[in-house]
């Protein structure tokens, strides 16, 4: 119980308030993928029938089973999400473990309602062709919000507290614009900061509490990024403080 407890508060209701335009729309292509894997196992193992997978009623009863599962595994897997620095490795692990997840509930569910009349190489066929469809999907999914963000779209606005050992990422900020990210503002008290990016964004001293929290209440911050090598418990809390009272993330 603690468990399905943990999972409403902390995954559930965050998605649901999230819920938006573009989610709906990530759904529905991962629901035609499914489709169209379930679809092409269909033509390979009954290729003499033809016609569509929907026609047959215990087909149809195991796809209707197996849709939402598979959606919601993917969601706990965070596999659903448009990343913005993600790794492909990473894409590809995320959708082998569902995939591995679904063919063992396709088994259960082989067994338990005795779906003897499907041939198993079916259930093993509609993994695969989910697996490939829907790591595609998500890769042009991918592809086309990084060239979205590119143009200057879908970017959120950042501030980062930083030292001189953050000008490399700071560079790798300002250079990977695919990644959607644009750097408003930077406090630090660094000489080689301040001078290297004056010309490109304003570069403050380092003043916390009231002084960040009456920034962010007059700028649209999405975000605050502490990014120093040493770290000052104090002046962390203050800025996390200030970023929860005004809805602004803090990492």
């Amino acid at each position: 119980m603690n468990f399905i407890s943990r999972f409403i508060e902390s995954r559930l209701i965050p998605f649901v308030r999230k819920w938006n335009l573009l989610n709906l729309i990530i759904v529905v292509i991962d629901i035609v993928a499914i489709t169209l894997a379930f679809q092409s196992s269909y033509y390979i193992n009954y290729f003499e029938t033809g016609g569509f997978f929907f026609s047959t009623p215990r087909l149809l009863k195991l796809y209707l089973l197996i849709v939402p599962f598979w959606l919601v595994l993917l969601y706990i897997l965070k596999a659903t999400e448009i990343p913005r620095t993600k790794r492909i490795s990473t894409l590809f692990y995320q959708y082998f473990q569902s995939t591995v997840l679904i063919v063992v509930l396709l088994l259960v569910f082989y067994f338990v309602f005795k779906l003897y009349l499907i041939s198993r190489l079916f259930l093993i066929e509609f993994a695969f062709f989910g697996f490939i469809f829907l790591l595609l999907a998500r890769l042009l999914e991918y592809g086309f919000f990084r060239t979205y963000r590119t143009k200057g779209y879908n970017y959120l606005n950042i501030a980062l507290i930083a030292d001189e050992s953050a000008i490399k990422f700071i560079d790798k900020l300002f250079s990977r614009k695919e990644w959607g990210y644009r750097i408003v503002e930077v406090f630090s008290d660094s000489a080689k900061v301040r001078n290297k990016y004056k010309e490109v964004v304003e570069v403050l001293p380092e003043r916390y509490g009231r002084v960040l929290y009456d920034y962010m209440e007059i700028e649209p911050i999405d975000e605050v990024w502490y990014v120093k090598k040493s770290i000052s418990a104090a002046d962390v809390r203050n800025i996390v403080r200030s970023c929860e009272e005004l809805g602004v993330t803090f990492r």
